[in-house]
Parts: C-alpha cells; sequence; structure tokens
C-alpha cells in the first residue's frame, strides 16, 4: 500500500498543498498538474477557485488493486458517499472502462485501462459532475486512443 498512500491526492486541495504532497509537478498545462510519485501519476485537474476538482491516477505497472481503489474512494469522496447503494453505472460505448455517478449526481468514478505509445495504463479517476462538464467541454474535439481490455482489470465499485 506504500504506493497507494503516496498516490493518495486530495479533492479540494490547493495547488501549494499537491506540490507539498509530491514536489514540483512534472507537467503543467493550463488547469492540469501532473505529478510522478512511486509507479503512479496522478493528474489534477484545478478549477476556477484553483482547488483540485478532479484527480486522475494512473498506475504504470499492474492492475489497480481492489485496496488501493478504496483508499482513494475513501480520502477523495465525502463519507455519506460510500457504499455501492449511493452509486449507479452508467452504459459505457467501449469495454475497456466504466462509469459510475452518485444518485445526487454530484459525482463521477471511473476506471479502466488505456494505452499510451507502447505502455498500458490502468487508470481510476474521481471528480465532480460540474469538473465532468467543465473538461468536456474544454477538450471537446480531442479524444485519447484506447485499446480495449478485459473486464478483469476494470475495478467495479
Amino acid at each position: 500500500m506504500a504506493s497507494a498512500v503516496c498516490a493518495h491526492a486530495n479533492m479540494a486541495d490547493t495547488r501549494a498543498e499537491s506540490d507539498a504532497r509530491y514536489g514540483q509537478p512534472i507537467k503543467v498545462v493550463g488547469s492540469w498538474l501532473v505529478y510522478h510519485c512511486r509507479g503512479w501519476v496522478i493528474t489534477e485537474w484545478l478549477n476556477a477557485d484553483g482547488l483540485v476538482e478532479a484527480i486522475y491516477y494512473m498506475k504504470q505497472h499492474g492492475n489497480v488493486t481492489k485496496e488501493e481503489f478504496q483508499k482513494f474512494y475513501q480520502v477523495n469522496l465525502p463519507a455519506y458517499m460510500q457504499g455501492q447503494d449511493n452509486w449507479t453505472e452508467l452504459q459505457a460505448n467501449a469495454s475497456n472502462y466504466r462509469v459510475w455517478t452518485s444518485l445526487d449526481e454530484v459525482w463521477r468514478y471511473e476506471s479502466g485501462a488505456e494505452q499510451r505509445g507502447k505502455y498500458t495504463y490502468a487508470y481510476l479517476n474521481i471528480m465532480t459532475m460540474r469538473a465532468c462538464a467543465a473538461i468536456t467541454s474544454q477538450q471537446s474535439g480531442n479524444s485519447n486512443e484506447t485499446r480495449p481490455v478485459t473486464n478483469t482489470e476494470i475495478l467495479p465499485l
């Protein structure tokens, strides 16, 4: 679990808090901060107030384990969101990821795998629906090529 402890960003962190946790980002593009920490690439999206509102965890080797997922889930979501009964799975358009939204339509969670160049990364992201809408708006027209993966690489809630 050492890598998960390193990789657990916190929703509503500021850039200064993220920098204190990981050091300087390896890349900054607009509202996006990219950090590298013990086998993880952590990408954070800052809202207009400068607070983390979306977090992407990409594991460089192997799948995201259930224990790692639980740690991310616990540190990033409010206590009232804990448990499967608070989520509904959306129909995914691809076999390489799964998406859930909270029943109150405030939160979004995605788990999957994608190929970037010659590397395949297991990933997990947690964000607010507001952040999802803003990110989608910013990235309209951009798409990442992904490869199909097996269902064993995609974590359910």
